[in-house]
């Protein structure tokens, strides 16, 4: 469903309320207070009901992204739509004049969406894995001029638009990115500190099913004890690019998406922010093969997520927010812990078998000279 088909089906507030009713409340009307269900009075000429239970009065939209919003549902579905369909993004200036309303209301209802995308999904199959950096480049410093103007930079305070250390790769002062991703599938993304074999492992453990998956990866050193748990291929990027199957071109090509929004259409945002433009473009691209469905499937996200932003600003820490360890990662976590318990004691018992057939084609070789 185009943004066209959109604005003519629910070019009402009256027909967008049904519509997230009959998502939400498929079951019955329940109460988002108390959780009690079909036990309301709903008031006469109004979307709002009454629960009998706990005395409070509340409305389809209560404990969703919609919630506490002047902006009509008619825009919000459009500014949803316009983002969606934007593969690289769109800016907050740019959804404001499209749907003619002021700068921070485009800003907030961007934000509140971005937080609707956070996904946690679990990785199967071939996996690519890989880590970026980004960040501005400085324009030429003159003598008399101390400003380093940035292009597309992500820094702390967007107000300051210094970076000490600017170099490309390893060892940069820009936002450290690591993703993963399937092959012909879905991708995940998480914006880090540092990478170390600690915080990388962590990120196999909780996202990746190890035991049906196979995982491709650079020469970099924290990427060495991905073995004790997966079955790890890599890539030397300074000889080769592709040997066969084994390559990340993929991850590399989702990379190129990334940094191109950022640059032509953010342009200037805060590293504080970044994790939720992170879960927009991970949202988007893991949908790339369901563009007619893409819509439904976001409102149906939305109307069953909590508010995320208050007064311009979000209930807790971005990067807790898409990062946080959910029950689902505890347990794959555990999961794969066992199973690399189990994985070391079956390659235990093939060294001795390695060895013995290494002393042999020796010996066979001396018979052979």
């Amino acid at each position: 469903m185009g943004t066209f088909s959109i604005i003519n089906k629910y070019d009402t507030q009256s027909k967008c309320i049904e519509y997230l009713e009959s998502l939400r409340w498929k079951n019955g009307v329940f109460c988002p207070h108390c959780g009690v269900l079909d036990h309301y009075t709903k008031r006469k000429q109004t979307n709002i009901y009454h629960c009998n239970d706990c005395n409070q009065d509340f409305s389809v939209m209560v404990g969703t992204i919609f919630e506490h919003s002047r902006l009509p549902l008619p825009k919000w579905f459009f500014i949803i739509m316009l983002m969606l369909e934007a593969k690289k993004g769109i800016s907050s200036s740019q959804l404001c004049r499209n749907a003619e309303v002021s700068y921070k209301t485009a800003w907030l209802a961007a934000m509140r969406i971005r937080c609707a995308m956070i996904e946690d999904i679990e990785l199967s199959g071939t996996i690519e894995g890989d880590e970026t950096y980004v960040g501005g480049k400085p324009k030429k410093n003159y003598l008399n001029d101390n400003s380093n103007t940035q292009l597309s930079q992500i820094a702390e305070d967007p107000t300051k638009l210094n970076i000490s250390n600017n170099k490309r790769g390893r060892g940069t002062s820009k936002a450290k990115i690591a993703g993963m991703v399937e092959r012909k599938g879905r991708v995940i993304l998480k914006l880090m500190d540092t990478f170390s074999t600690a915080t990388m492992l962590a990120m196999l453990k909780r996202n990746v099913d190890t035991t049906k998956s196979t995982v491709m990866t650079d020469e970099a050193k924290f990427y060495n004890k991905f073995e004790d748990y997966v079955d790890h291929f890599v890539i030397k990027h300074k000889e080769e690019y592709v040997n066969g199957k084994i390559h990340t071109n993929t991850i590399e090509g989702f990379w190129s998406i990334v940094k191109a929004g950022i640059k032509g259409q953010y342009r200037v945002l805060s590293k504080k922010y970044l994790p939720f433009y992170l879960a927009e473009f991970a949202y988007r691209y893991n949908r790339r093969d369901e563009h007619k469905l893409i819509f439904e499937d976001f409102i149906e996200d939305a109307v069953s997520e909590e508010k995320c932003m208050i007064y311009y600003k979000p209930i807790a820490d971005p990067r807790e927010m898409t990062n946080k360890l959910t029950t689902q990662q505890k347990k794959l976590a555990e999961k794969n812990e066992h199973n690399m318990e189990g994985r070391i004691l079956r390659l235990q018992k093939l060294e001795p078998v390695k060895k013995v057939y290494k002393k042999r084609t020796k010996k066979n070789k001396k018979k052979a000279a």
